[in-house]
């Protein structure tokens, strides 16, 4: 709590038991920035061990099926940079990466990416190739 301003305590305990897209949407409009007591509160040591332990980015070994990762360009809450890591690595070690980025936050991104997301594993499970991003 040390790191949020008053405001920012406030939606976090009434978001406490939220998934983070119920949280964004109980909270409009708002920005890491604009709950932050400290600037680039992420970029704290305690923190960035924290959100580094929990992505996927630091984790071993690959997915064994095709992915379709799709990214909205201005996610706050999961960056674009981080996602293009992740897919790169995920390319190296030779999965078949569809990649999809497009305007928008991550609750937008939710909405717009669902009917695609439906229609890639709907080709998936009819047999169809997966579609590769990788160069």
């Amino acid at each position: 709590p040390e790191l949020l301003t008053p405001s920012g305590v406030a939606m976090m305990l009434a978001s406490s038991g939220d998934c983070i897209n119920d949280a964004v949407a109980r909270n409009p409009l708002q920005t890491i920035a604009s709950m932050e007591a400290v600037p680039n509160a992420l970029d704290v040591p305690r923190i960035k061990r924290l959100l580094n332990r929990n992505s996927p980015l630091y984790f071993p070994g690959a997915p064994r099926a095709p992915i379709y990762h799709y990214h909205a360009s201005a996610d706050e809450f999961a960056p674009l940079p981080p996602a293009r890591k992740l897919t790169d690595k995920w390319c190296s070690e030779g999965v078949k990466v569809k990649r999809q980025v497009d305007v928008g936050e991550h609750l937008t991104g939710v909405v717009v990416y669902s009917l695609p997301a439906l229609a890639y594993l709907a080709d998936r499970f009819a047999g169809k190739p997966a579609p590769n991003s990788c160069s």
